[in-house]
């Protein structure tokens, strides 16, 4: 019975240490916008939920006011708009497939597909969508999850049977250069699909535009996490010619998360307890001493995260 209500009533999104990682890194890429207009200016579409973490963190860090959650738990209706944290935070009902083209798209934007399922048919339609109509200096953020039993080959791993799911899942939209010995790693399928359909929605877009209005999609962002389940995050920022000089200028890719291929930034938080974390902290930034008894593998990964690391601590409002 458990298994048929919405991802919000089985998992509490506040306190997932990776994902809140990501959430504080996109967050810093995010203000590099800033070469372009001020953050503040982009309209903002995600998929709050019940929580709108996204919504909250990233009104106040740049105090985006054009909000737009799309809710797909119509029956969850009066919950949903019962949490909506702002006044400046607007809903709307269905699947994304229907409301994204329902939605105006001339002004620059930045949209975060949060998805909580498994990639099909129709995520690769809303990113061949937006690919199409996102304007300049916008970006696109896209999450999956990326387990592997998604799609069951069994044991030994039958790679045509899963190629197989994938095509039927997608509904046929899969590039012809995927092998199935491309399919050991269901991250590394997801990557190649969702580029694929955004470098190929682009090509056809701009054979009508002239040369001073086509658009091309740079990749930012490539996460690989798991808080329970395997998820990645790839993210995209799309520029006329114009735009791509003041992209130079951001200097985004000094970022250390920064990543424009295949190669992901993997976040694994190390567990460690408060007195162990302030222990470290008060050596950071710079070369930590031992702390007892803690890996060095996992003081190493902690040096690389403290900055974005949550607290979490119990307390009565």
């Amino acid at each position: 019975m458990l298994k048929n209500r919405p991802s919000f009533e089985q998992i509490d999104y506040t306190i997932r240490p990776a994902k809140s990682i990501e959430r504080k890194m996109i967050g810093e890429m995010l203000a590099h916008l800033r070469v372009f207009r001020p953050v503040s200016d982009y309209v903002y579409v995600g998929l709050g939920s019940t929580f709108f973490t996204d919504f909250v963190l990233y009104h106040k860090l740049f105090g985006i006011c054009e909000m737009l959650s799309i809710e797909k738990e119509t029956t969850r209706q009066h919950r949903v708009d019962f949490n909506i944290p702002f006044s400046c935070v607007k809903t709307e009902y269905g699947k994304t497939t229907d409301v994204l083209p329902r939605l105006n798209w001339d002004k620059p934007a930045i949209v975060w597909l949060d998805y909580d399922g498994k990639i099909d048919a129709g995520t690769q339609d809303d990113i061949t969508f937006l690919a199409r109509n996102l304007v300049s200096s916008s970006v696109l953020i896209v999450t999956t999850r990326a387990e592997n039993n998604d799609f069951p080959a069994g044991n030994p791993p039958n790679l045509e049977l899963r190629l197989a799911l994938i095509r039927k899942a997608l509904d046929e939209r899969v590039p012809d250069d995927l092998k199935p010995r491309h399919l050991s790693n269901l991250g590394e399928v997801i990557y190649r699909l969702t580029n694929s359909a955004i470098k190929q929605t682009l090509s056809e877009a701009n054979a009508a535009r002239q040369d001073s209005t086509r658009i091309g999609a740079s990749q930012i962002m490539h996460f690989r996490y798991a808080d329970g389940v395997k998820m990645i995050t790839l993210g995209w920022i799309f520029l006329n010619h114009e735009d791509t000089r003041r992209y130079h200028r951001s200097h985004l890719s000094t970022l250390p998360f920064f990543k424009s291929g295949s190669n992901a930034f993997r976040i694994q938080p190390p567990k460690l307890t408060f007195k162990e974390r302030k222990h470290l902290d008060s050596q950071l930034p710079g070369a930590l001493a031992d702390c007892p008894d803690v890996p060095r593998s996992d003081i190493a990964e902690y040096a690389r995260l403290y900055r974005y690391y949550p607290w979490f601590t119990e307390s009565e409002i």
